[in-house]
């Protein structure tokens, strides 16, 4: 994300921790884009905007299980 905002005073931008974030969700579907892209989604402080993450490589694991 490129953030080239040219205002004299800049916007406020928060870091919320996993358990705030339920708190200020709403019922808005997110908007994801292509796969990589970062996730908006609608909450009470605004537009929120999430890193896509990384997806688990499974080709390395096994299945294990006891008896």
């Amino acid at each position: 994300m490129e953030d080239k905002d040219s205002k004299h005073i800049m916007p406020v931008h928060l870091i919320l921790g996993a358990s705030d974030y339920p708190k200020i969700k709403t019922e808005t579907a997110p908007r994801v884009g292509a796969l990589g892209e970062p996730i908006g989604e609608k909450t009470k402080l605004d537009w929120t905007i999430m890193s896509p993450g990384k997806d688990v490589d499974l080709t390395p694991m096994f299945f294990t299980q006891t008896s």
